[in-house]
């Protein structure tokens, strides 16, 4: 499962950090606009993700602000993508309260999906990702250096192919204009 949305997310968040050397900054900027940000912690942060109809009430009862939704900005689904940076201040707010092992433990207990929040800049370094040499420095035979991910999902039935660089501008043209044609 680590592998699987490392892959996910890091295929926009690496950003100019894909290349070696970087060409631009890390983290794909609509993802981390300042009111979709990790919640603070007592010793560090932590990702909530409590999207479904109901997950918001019990949500803020495990946090230990029950009554915070009874507002009427949260009656709703609609109300409350309207009024989510506010769903957001309420979460930032409490969870400095304990540490992220204590929160995990609540939210998960509560099947609130949650996890602690790692250091982007450092994810290439992270233990797990070294283990299992899941980047890979390859060659772009343009442009240049660039780091790859494993597949997160492997099948032993079909075996993991390796992956080609991204083709050139025009590289399949012809192939492709030839596969209509007929």
């Amino acid at each position: 499962m680590f592998e699987s949305f490392t892959n996910f997310m890091l295929k926009e968040h690496l950003a100019g950090q894909t290349f070696d050397p970087p060409n631009a900054p890390i983290c794909y900027p609509r993802q981390v606009d300042p009111n979709r940000q990790p919640f603070p912690t007592a010793d560090g942060h932590i990702a909530i993700v409590p999207y479904t109809d109901g997950s918001w009430a019990k949500l803020f009862a495990v946090l230990g602000a029950p009554g915070f939704v009874d507002d009427e900005r949260f009656a709703t689904l609609a109300l409350r993508a309207r009024n989510i940076a506010d769903l957001y201040k309420g979460i930032a707010a409490l969870t400095p309260a304990r540490t992220t092992a204590a929160w995990i433990a609540l939210l998960h207990e509560a099947e609130i999906p949650a996890m602690p929040v790692r250091d982007i800049g450092a994810i290439r370094e992270d233990p797990h990702f070294v283990a299992t040499d899941y980047f890979t420095r390859r060659e772009h035979p343009t442009e240049g250096a660039y780091f790859d991910m494993k597949a997160p999902v492997r099948f032993a039935a079909a075996p993991t192919q390796p992956t080609a660089p991204a083709p050139l501008i025009g590289e399949h043209t012809d192939e492709i204009r030839r596969e209509t044609k007929t």
